[in-house]
């Protein structure tokens, strides 16, 4: 990183050369290999699921609520279920008030709703599509559970991945975790941003930033 620097900056190539936020860097005709890049420092390093029940009981409309306040800028909407159109409008508006966003995971996404900033896919609908379902300006991100499923994802064209489980969770205690080798592994083969998710806690941060993930997902972590 440069603190200071002195006279015009100027492309070594010839290029145009720019002042940019990060905010404004997609709204630029950049390299494709710089999108990796760009989505890394876009993306935030914590990113919280939703619990995929009750959604429109109190309790969980307050646990929503309470992440509007919180340093979260990262949400995925999870529901087995067909969600009313409406009452996503209504959380993605909140999400928008605190420059949040929010991604779609129910088992009706068309990837064509306007009420959202992107999707999140499971490892059955990354494996059964073609080729990336959504335009570049929204977020596409897709769960996986190995290295393979992690190099499709990557193949089809979404922006990060989460992997799963990386340590053992009290949901899914029958499950044989993936182990901090396995998932620093997928993270050192990938291009793309990569989330830990499963037996994750704020305490395991900084160990996951220090590997090169991009942060830590989960539904009870934060």
């Amino acid at each position: 990183n440069s603190d200071q620097y002195q006279n015009t900056p100027l492309g070594n190539e010839g290029q145009q050369t720019a002042w940019a936020s990060v905010q404004e860097l997609h709204n630029y005709q950049l390299l494709p290999t710089m999108k990796a890049f760009i989505d890394s420092i876009t993306l935030p390093n914590k990113y919280w699921i939703t619990p995929s029940s009750n959604h429109q009981d109190e309790a969980w409309m307050k646990k929503f609520d309470e992440k509007m306040t919180q340093d979260i800028s990262l949400i995925q909407l999870r529901s087995k279920n067909t969600l009313d159109n409406l009452f996503i409008t209504e959380l993605h508006n909140k999400c928008q008030q605190h420059s949040i966003k929010l991604l779609i995971n129910t088992i009706d996404k068309s990837f064509k709703e306007s009420y959202c900033d992107g999707w999140h896919i499971t490892t059955n609908e990354m494996l059964n599509l073609k080729s990336r379902p959504c335009t570049d300006d929204k977020i596409l991100g897709a769960s996986t559970h190995n290295l393979n499923e992690a190099l499709k994802a990557q193949e089809l064209g979404a922006d990060f991945v989460v992997i799963s489980p990386v340590q053992a969770t009290k949901t899914h205690p029958d499950t044989v975790p993936l182990g901090w080798n396995a998932a620093i592994e997928v993270v050192s083969k990938l291009n793309i941003p990569v989330y830990f998710l499963g037996g994750m806690g704020l305490n395991d941060l900084d160990r996951t930033l220090k590997i090169g993930a991009q942060g830590i997902a989960g539904v009870s972590a934060f």
